[in-house]
């Protein structure tokens, strides 16, 4: 595996605001005042989550019964506006459409070089109507389909952002890929590297840059803690939504780049254990491990990977792993664990008009893949490693 010493754990696995007067009286509800500050609404907590908590109920699952497809691994997922799931099967890298319920399913596109077929997946996303986006990088193509049907599919010499090293992650209210920064040099001087936000027209293949935002900071040479912190992007509503994870803030920006809305709260430092070293290491371990490796290769490979990383009690943890938004414009916070493949709570959702909703228990683990309006989609892994995708109401959906 290629190593990238200069660059934190929690990066390889996934802007400072100027402080200013508020235009407008401050409100105070329930510990959360609201002001506004030269058009921008800034949202403040006094606590770092809602006290109520909830647990969404599991509707259906797929992956388990001898008639499901039979993922081997599950990457992506996205849900369609008729609630059906759209899965990438990482091993098989096949597109799989699973109706309501769980129990259809059908192969979209199969693993290939033809013109339906995908080689490399990278980033899926739902589009308007029952349409969803995929892009598939060793092809070089973005494919779109309507329903199950392929409706077209644009080359890489169509794709202007190729070149930009820029993905899709979300549509805005008319339907244009909201995309952002897939990869970097990591030789750079700045504090931290800006991240691109961008418009994408597929009817006229032209990409338009409408901001940054602070992507990946600037790291020493090894060893280095596996626990710096890092910038991470989402879409809610048709908005760019985006955060660092040394900071309790999510900033929320409209598809032409403006700010529209600063969302923060009091949340306090944690610094790293022995318990959070190990479950590194174990994560790491679980990266590595493949069916054809040996458990002497694996801890070869284990042993050379730890080389780059030292736990540093004296730097914090991140205060969360990352975020999603909601198609209804909620932005949901994943608690912050060492082992990063799944957890069975502590999810914070922020509202769209401002402060919490509530935290997020699951019975399960979970990998939570999208949240719709309705729906939660994510991936079970039991303890024999098989995955399924699992389906759960939406508490605070439409």
């Amino acid at each position: 595996m290629t190593k990238i010493p200069r660059v934190p754990w929690s990066v390889l696995l996934l802007v400072g605001l100027a402080a200013c007067g508020a235009d407008s009286d401050s409100k105070t509800s329930a510990g959360v005042s609201v002001s506004d500050s030269a058009g921008v609404r800034i949202v403040t907590s006094a606590s770092a989550a809602a006290e109520d908590t909830v647990r969404p109920v599991l509707l259906w699952e797929h992956g388990a019964a001898p008639s499901d497809y039979p993922f081997a691994s599950i990457g992506l997922g996205v849900l369609r506006d008729d609630s059906a799931a759209v899965v990438v099967a990482a091993r098989s890298r096949e597109l799989v459409s699973i109706l309501p319920g769980g129990e259809t399913h059908a192969v979209l596109a199969r693993r290939g070089q033809g013109p339906s077929e995908v080689r490399g997946p990278r980033q899926i996303v739902t589009g308007t109507g029952n349409e969803v986006w995929l892009e598939d990088v060793l092809n070089g193509k973005l494919l779109r389909f309507a329903g199950d049907s392929l409706l077209e599919s644009l080359s890489a010499r169509a794709i202007s952002w190729e070149g930009a090293s820029l993905m899709p992650i979300g549509v805005d209210s008319v339907g244009r890929l909201l995309v952002t920064s897939a990869s970097y040099n990591p030789d750079f001087d700045e504090a931290w590297l800006q991240g691109t936000l961008a418009v994408f027209d597929a009817s006229t293949s032209s990409v338009d840059t409408v901001g940054f935002y602070d992507y990946i900071p600037r790291v020493g040479e090894p060893p280095v803690s596996p626990f710096g912190s890092y910038g991470v992007v989402s879409v809610a509503d048709g908005h760019f939504v985006t955060a660092r994870t040394d900071r309790p803030r999510v900033l929320r920006r409209s598809a032409d780049g403006t700010l529209v809305e600063i969302f923060e709260w009091d949340d306090e430092l944690r610094y790293p254990s022995e318990d959070d070293w190990n479950g590194f290491r174990a994560e790491l371990r679980r990266q590595l491990a493949r069916p054809d490796r040996s458990s002497a290769d694996v801890d070869v490979r284990l042993d050379d990977m730890l080389s780059d990383y030292e736990l540093d009690t004296t730097q914090p943890l991140p205060l969360f792993n990352g975020i999603i938004g909601s198609e209804s414009g909620n932005v949901w916070i994943a608690p912050f664990t060492p082992r990063q493949a799944a957890t069975t709570g502590g999810w914070r959702v922020a509202g769209r008009d401002g402060g919490w909703l509530g935290v997020v228990e699951f019975a399960r683990p979970i990998r939570i893949l999208r949240v719709s309006d309705e729906l939660i989609l994510g991936v079970h892994t039991d303890e024999l490693g098989v995955q399924t995708i699992a389906v759960y109401g939406n508490p605070f959906g439409a």
